[in-house]
């Protein structure tokens, strides 16, 4: 394995034990657990992605695109499908370049029952 993948994969791994610390309010130092006041955290945390959200949308390097796709097919075993999905793609400008960073697919809700329609057409 290339040097780079190695010092990839321990940044990755101490990472995902730092926010699984975080999670369990362990402290990073010691790993002993400390009492967290969740509900001021989560307001912290939320305030810092809205705040990075707007920080990007002003530089103009953040895009979303929301559509509704009409899905007709054939599966393998010739079950028949037909129906609707929406999609929510978000972008990030990455070395002048868009990538879809995220992707959301859902189907339309019945607002009477709560429940996926998957009947429903544009």
């Amino acid at each position: 394995m290339k040097p780079v993948k190695i010092l990839v994969l321990i940044l990755l791994a101490i990472g995902l034990i730092r926010y699984n610390q975080s999670l369990s309010g362990a402290d990073a130092k010691s790993g002993e657990a400390k009492r967290v006041d969740s509900k001021a955290q989560d307001i912290a945390d939320l305030k810092t992605v809205e705040d990075r959200f707007m920080t990007a949308f002003s530089a103009k390097d953040v895009a979303y695109v929301s559509s509704i796709h009409h899905v007709t097919g054939t599966m393998k075993g010739g079950k028949k499908m037909d129906y609707t999905v929406r999609v929510t793609d978000g972008f990030k400008k990455i070395n002048g370049k868009w990538l879809i960073a995220h992707t959301h697919v859902s189907f339309p809700v019945d607002l009477r029952t709560g429940q996926a329609d998957t009947e429903s057409k544009p």
